[in-house]
């Protein structure tokens, strides 16, 4: 999970459900200011020991080394809570503060 995210993020295209070629000029920069460029756009379900999270405007960008999570998008498109702990983490429904979804870290 990256809190400065602005998309959520996977360099495995197999990962994504949907997926269109991206055409357009926008790229991701990274922390030391290097670009990458995004191949596709596309959704995804994140696998959990519960509910499967499913993710809509998913960034499909090869050289990044890790899947990225926008945290914030997803508590408000999902109306929901995130906690994390060392080793899982806990995504609660604000509305009844039931468990939505549990998964590793």
């Amino acid at each position: 999970m990256d809190f400065g995210a602005t998309h959520h993020l996977t360099n495995d295209l197999d990962n994504m459900h949907l997926a269109n070629s991206y055409h357009g000029q926008d790229q991701l920069i990274v922390g030391d200011d290097t670009t990458l460029p995004i191949t596709y756009t596309g959704n995804t379900v994140i696998s959990t020991t519960s509910n499967p999270l499913q993710l809509q405007i998913v960034l499909h960008v090869p050289n990044i080394s890790q899947r990225l999570l926008f945290v914030s998008s997803l508590c408000k498109t999902k109306n929901v809570s995130i906690e994390i702990f060392s080793n899982h983490f806990s995504v609660e429904r604000l509305e009844d503060n039931g468990v939505s979804s549990q998964g590793a870290t």
